[in-house]
């Protein structure tokens, strides 16, 4: 669906599943819809029914969730709750902020319709485009999870010079803000977790610039196909037209996903000394191409990855050590009480001694001949402790040791 006022209405809903089959044999396994607003397509439900009931994929719809009334709320709840998620635009912690970019009252509405996909029992994020005026964004809408996204070159955000693009020193404090508050209120900040999906991966595993056309194609509204969602709508950038080709044909003869899987870090000098370029992945080719028209250009946001790579690895290790110190102190907790519980021993023996020689308790040592009488050694400690007898057993006989 067109994101603009005005655009192409998008696919008839035959071409759209379609295409849903195609992607489906292609092992197709996520597919995301988005717009513009996807739930003022009035086949929308007959859509994702096809895609995660039909085909068994996972569907992640954007939304502003401002539409969830009579049949569309209704309809919500025939969905498959596993294989269905959403994410709702949101871009400021309050009307003001919100508002100001997205219309009047829809700070209200969406965070109503948040709550009732979560009432619902789907899995939410919200996903906020950070500007100048909504850095400090707070989450209470029952979504479990926050999506900041960098603002790309281009599009009516270059248009409009509004703010979208913020200094990076304050967006990336912002965004350590965020992932303070989005610990202390056990809520996941995407943008944080993908990190640690590749620092804490697999061994071995090189990340290697995007997934532009690698795992990811999008369909535009008029059919064209481009690498990736964010290079929608860009001339030069067209790999196909679904409505037209096939999509297995487009993906194997397009120029341009050749030149994007053949593009590699390794030839970027603007990471080229980097040591974390390849848990990074070195930064993001479509922000790079957006900023500098070249997929190797160098990413402005960088510092932002580089910033939450280093934050999940000095994290972890903080986490390991505190671990290891609660270790320790329980293990010297453990040793101080059994240390406790043997001197109680001990001192109800040397009572138990005082007793049978007639003496008062904490009547002083024992003398050297009741010692001996009461078959009592002294303890190292100055405690007393009764002489061991051990008896071994041989075939020819017992032997004892005193």
């Amino acid at each position: 669906m067109s994101s603009g006022p005005g655009g192409a209405p998008g696919l008839e809903g035959d071409d759209l599943a379609r295409l849903i089959d195609r992607g489906a044999a292609l092992g197709v396994e996520r597919l995301y819809i988005t717009g513009g607003e996807p739930f003022l397509r009035k086949d929308i439900f007959d859509l994702m029914q096809r895609a995660t009931a039909t085909h068994g994929m996972e569907v992640i719809l954007l939304t502003n969730a401002t539409l969830f009334a009579g049949r569309v709320k209704e309809q919500l709840a025939t969905l498959d709750r596993v294989r269905t998620r959403f994410q709702v635009s949101i871009d400021g912690a309050c009307p003001e902020t919100n508002d100001a970019i997205r219309g009047a009252g829809t700070f209200v509405k969406a965070l109503e319709g948040t709550r009732l996909l979560a009432d619902l029992g789907f899995e939410v994020s919200l996903t906020t485009v950070t500007t100048e005026e909504n850095l400090d964004i707070v989450k209470r809408s029952g979504a479990t999870s926050q999506h900041l996204m960098w603002s790309h070159k281009r599009g009516r955000a270059l248009e409009a010079d509004n703010g979208f693009f913020p200094d990076n020193t304050a967006l990336l404090a912002a965004v350590l803000r965020a992932a303070d508050a989005a610990e202390a209120e056990s809520v996941q900040l995407d943008n944080l977790e993908t990190v640690k999906r590749r620092v804490n991966g697999v061994p071995g595993v090189k990340y290697d610039l995007g997934n532009a056309g690698w795992d990811s194609l999008c369909v535009y509204a008029d059919g064209s196909v481009y690498p990736s969602a964010a290079l929608a709508n860009e001339p030069s950038l067209v790999c196909g037209d679904a409505s037209r080709d096939d999509l297995r044909r487009i993906v194997e003869t397009s120029p341009l996903i050749a030149k994007l899987r053949k593009a590699t870090l390794a030839h970027n000098p603007a990471v080229a000394k980097d040591p974390f370029r390849f848990l990074t992945g070195g930064g993001d080719l479509e922000h790079a191409w957006c900023f500098t028209g070249d997929f190797l250009g160098a990413d402005p946001y960088y510092p932002i990855t580089l910033a939450l790579t280093r934050r999940v690895m000095t994290g972890d290790r903080l986490r390991h050590g505190r671990r290891r110190a609660c270790r320790t102190a329980r293990a010297h907790a453990a040793l101080e009480l059994c240390a406790v519980v043997r001197r109680r021993q001990a001192a109800r023996q040397d009572a138990r001694v005082l007793r049978r020689c007639g003496r008062p308790a904490g009547g002083g040592a024992l003398l050297p001949h009741e010692v001996r009488r009461l078959g009592h050694q002294p303890h190292p400690a100055g405690r007393h402790r009764p002489l061991l007898r051990l008896r071994l057993a041989h075939d020819d006989g017992e032997h004892s040791a005193g």
